[in-house]
């Protein structure tokens, strides 16, 4: 049995949430939860300035809309999340929070003697 809850309209009502902001108000977020057959979704919101869109998260979502881990979910979230707002930048405006979930999805790692 599923630890998430789903309500009349198959929307998760207690999913495993990640926001990210950054100084310049905007507020982007990752859902994910189990949907069926121990299968993960995700869902994805983001709050601008002067828009703001999401992609629900939902219950009855297509076959191959769905991921074998939770990883590979937030993942997919992550990069809907990126390329939506790549498309939407014409005049820079979400550069920094475009950074903010690259670094997320492929962080850098430092060899701990370069540190030095």
């Amino acid at each position: 049995m599923s630890q998430f809850i789903y309500n009349e309209h198959g929307v998760c009502e207690n999913p495993i949430l990640k926001t990210y902001k950054c100084s310049k108000g905007y507020e982007a977020q990752v859902e994910t939860a189990i949907v069926e057959h121990e299968l993960w979704g995700y869902g994805v919101r983001f709050n601008g300035m002067s828009e703001g869109w999401s992609h629900t998260f939902n219950q009855h979502r297509p076959d191959n809309d769905l991921y074998k881990t939770k990883g590979e979910a937030f993942e997919g979230g992550l990069q809907l999340l990126i390329n939506q707002l790549k498309r939407r930048n014409e005049e820079q405006r979400y550069n920094r929070i475009i950074e903010i979930l690259e670094d997320e999805l492929c962080p850098v790692v430092e060899n701990q003697l370069t540190l030095f």
